[in-house]
């Protein structure tokens, strides 16, 4: 089963260094539980600064002796100068602006290439492009009773495993502890998230 987890996105924009320590130390960690992919996740960071913080997590995991791969949420244009070793997370809108762009032809992309989708059109995009899938909300989201985000359900997540084979899917939103097998009895190649790794989770 393939385990993937995503950053917060709480580090802002010209944050001191506490806060960058802290996800740099929580990378190892989830290295050191088995994870297999850490999306860094943080889109109120310059892309320098995130990028600098994707490479500096990597070293990290490889010093410490685990083969976890980081991959960064960004923009395929953004490619050019990307840091050796991360891999690119690209969203459904950035897969949107991939798909309509002559130059997408001629973008460098990393090896390693995540994407979000929702829809059999964005999977259809995605397959050109993508190595790995993240397909949400596969689960219904609710703040005190009260219905956020309606899920996908079950069902389509296992039309999507069968749509996009051979490439791994992963199911995410409201995925925990208690329903991963249903999601992996769907036909999901694993789980992805950002409390479901949380060390308090």
């Amino acid at each position: 089963m393939i385990r993937y987890a995503i950053t917060s996105g709480q580090i802002p924009a010209g944050c001191g260094d506490e806060r960058c320590e802290y996800l740099l130390t929580e990378a190892v960690r989830l290295a050191s539980t088995g994870v297999d992919y850490l999306q860094v996740r943080e889109k109120d960071l310059p892309f320098a600064q995130a990028a600098a913080l994707a490479s500096e997590a990597l070293s990290r995991v490889r010093a410490a002796g685990f083969s976890m791969e980081v991959m960064l949420n960004a923009e395929w244009q953004d490619t050019k100068g990307w840091p050796t070793g991360v891999g690119l997370h690209l969203t459904a809108a950035g897969l949107g602006l991939l798909k309509q762009s002559d130059r997408s032809k001629e973008a460098q992309l990393p090896m390693a290439v995540s994407a979000s989708c929702h829809t059999a059109e964005e999977l259809i995009v995605a397959r050109h492009f993508a190595t790995l899938l993240l397909f949400a909300p596969v689960f219904e989201k609710r703040v005190d009773g009260h219905l956020v985000q309606p899920g996908q359900g079950l069902k389509s997540l296992a039309e999507m495993c069968r749509a996009a084979a051979p490439l791994p899917v992963l199911a995410m939103g409201g995925v925990t502890v208690h329903n991963t097998d249903e999601c992996l009895s769907a036909g999901a190649s694993g789980i992805a998230g950002i409390r479901l790794f949380q060390q308090h989770a």
